[in-house]
C-alpha cells in the first residue's frame, strides 16, 4: 500500500470554499478510482485553517494516476487559481504494518 498525506494551510477567507472543493474531489477519488481506497479530510481543531488529507492507494503507480486524472488535475487548477493555498507540505509513505492482505 501507498499512502499520500496532504498538509494544507489555506488563506482564512477561503477556508469554506477550499473545504466544498476538497470534499467534492475526495468524494470523486473514491467513487472513480478503483485504487483509491481511501481519502480522509481532516481539518483542525484548533486552526481551521489547516487541513490534512490522508490518502491511501494500492500502489505509487495508482497515486501517479489519480495525479493525472483529469478530476485531480481540475482540482489542482482551481485550488491554483483561486489562490486559496498559502502552504503545502506533502509526506509520501509506504504502509509498513498492518502488512496488505490480498
Amino acid at each position: 500500500m501507498f499512502a499520500n498525506i496532504a498538509v494544507y494551510r489555506i488563506h482564512p477567507q477561503h477556508v469554506e470554499a477550499f473545504k466544498a472543493r476538497m470534499l467534492r474531489h475526495a468524494e470523486t477519488s473514491l467513487r472513480d478510482e478503483r485504487n483509491c481506497l481511501r481519502f480522509d479530510v481532516n481539518q483542525s481543531l484548533s486552526d481551521p485553517a489547516v487541513f490534512v488529507m490522508y490518502e491511501v492507494f494500492r500502489s505509487p503507480q495508482d497515486f501517479q494516476a489519480h495525479i493525472e486524472a483529469p478530476h485531480t488535475k481540475d482540482f489542482a487548477r482551481t485550488r491554483d487559481e483561486n489562490g486559496w493555498l498559502a502552504e503545502r507540505t506533502v509526506y509520501q509513505l509506504e504502509q509498513v504494518f498492518p502488512v496488505a492482505r490480498g
